[in-house]
């Protein structure tokens, strides 16, 4: 914004330019703000403020007015001057306009620099003045105190001069054109050659990303592979393992249970083990017409008979089981019947994507999942402990897999609800997908 002004040149040569408009600058870089400002109203010039004020003073002079080359702002001369509190300075001229100039502890105020037509309409901005500033003290034509002297002429300095916000040619010196037409057209030949590399290298870097791999496709088609070979058990493989649980006999012959293991053989089976200790009068004899059919017995032991065979294993794949939900209601529900149920932190799946080979021979490596907007699964281990009979009710997640069962034979007198001669432990993994 730009704002009718006069000009009052001083004896000494110097000019005044009264009635500048001022606007608000804000970021680091004042001087150079205070310039864009100027240029942005299409000001012919600028004055900032104060040394550390963000305001910021334009005009727009002509002809002659804007040759001049000590042109000052008596407004900033004011602010310089009275460097504390809010003060203001009355000007009048023969033709009957008056000047207001305003400034608050050493920076000009907002429409601080203003011509008004009479003494009426700058009474009014002056009062305006004070009831936003109360400490306002007035000085000049029209005021009960007379302006000092000096208070305008002794404080214009570097600071209250006018700047042309454009630099013109005709202010640089023969010798600096000379030398600025040949930065410029060695600036010329080197935007030249920066544009043609530009070019190229945008060329290449375009190159490259066309055959670059989708990052995040490679990341999901990792996890769906992953998902695709991961074995669950789920609730259909835990009842194939309490069906295993269950064919274990108390006793063969003269030889009663001591404890069994059963653990993943393969996708179908599971490697089952048993330990029988000899009772009275106990002989391998006893447990070998004792074993049930397939069973391999291990009969090297006088006090020890050792049992191996496999059972029948029903799995699915992580894939199958889509992302179903999990939680621990169910098993809220069931702890009365066990001993505890016990899980670890969640830890990341260890997944990687398969090797990618780009066009020229190099393996690809892609960024690691999160940077790539994926969310890899999560691995959980669980542990629960409790009478055998308890597991026909145990509401196993559709996604874990079972890596362990040990089942224990106790002699307890008087079982209990959480615990009986046959007690086992379940330890296996759940993977979060969603």
């Amino acid at each position: 914004m730009t704002s009718p002004y006069v000009t009052e040149t001083l004896p000494d040569g110097r000019t005044l330019v009264f009635g500048l408009a001022w606007n608000v600058v804000i970021g680091n870089d004042l001087d150079r703000l205070a310039r864009r400002s100027a240029r942005r109203a299409k000001a012919s010039h600028y004055v900032r403020g104060g040394p550390r004020s963000h305001i910021v003073g334009t005009v727009r002079l002509k002809g002659r007015d804007a040759a001049g080359s000590a042109l000052h702002s008596p407004a900033a001369a004011i602010a310089r001057a009275m460097p504390t509190g809010t003060r203001a300075v009355r000007v009048r001229w023969e033709d009957g306009r008056v000047w207001v100039g305003a400034a608050h502890n050493g920076a000009v105020l907002m429409g601080g620099d203003r011509i008004y037509a009479s003494d009426f309409e700058a009474d009014a901005a002056v009062a305006a003045l004070h009831d936003m500033h109360p400490d306002l003290q007035a000085y000049g034509d029209g005021t009960a105190q007379p302006l000092p002297a000096g208070v305008i002429t002794d404080h214009l300095t570097a600071d209250t001069t006018l700047q042309p916000s454009k630099l013109t040619l005709a202010a640089v010196p023969v010798g600096l054109r000379w030398l600025l037409a040949g930065a410029a057209a060695l600036a010329l030949l080197n935007a030249g050659w920066t544009t043609w590399r530009d070019h190229q290298q945008q060329q290449e870097r375009a190159a490259r990303e066309a055959s670059r791999p989708d990052d995040a496709q490679l990341w999901r088609d990792a996890v769906a592979a992953w998902q695709a070979g991961t074995v669950v058990d789920g609730q259909p493989g835990l009842s194939s393992l309490y069906d295993a649980l269950l064919s274990i006999p108390l006793a063969l012959g003269r030889w009663p249970l001591h404890s069994a293991t059963c653990t993943p053989a393969t996708a179908s089976q599971w490697s089952c083990e048993a330990r029988f200790r000899r009772g009275p009068l106990g002989t391998h004899a006893d447990a070998v017409a004792a074993a049930p059919p397939g069973w391999d017995l291990d009969v090297s032991n006088l006090a020890l008979v050792e049992a191996r065979w496999t059972a029948r294993r029903v799995t699915t794949t992580l894939a199958a089981t889509g992302t179903p939900s999990w939680g621990w209601t169910s098993w809220q529900q069931l702890l009365p019947a066990l001993e505890g149920v016990a899980t670890r932190e969640a830890q990341p799946a260890a997944i990687q994507p398969a090797p990618t080979w780009l066009p020229d021979g190099t393996q690809y490596q892609p960024p690691p999942a999160h940077q790539s907007g994926v969310k890899l699964p999560r691995t959980r281990n669980f542990d629960v402990t409790g009478p055998l009979r308890s597991f026909s009710l145990a509401p196993i997640w559709p996604q874990a897999r079972i890596s362990k069962v040990q089942l224990h034979v106790l002699d307890e007198a008087t079982p209990t609800l959480q615990r009986s001669a046959l007690t086992a432990t379940l330890t296996g993994t759940i993977y979060e997908t969603d």
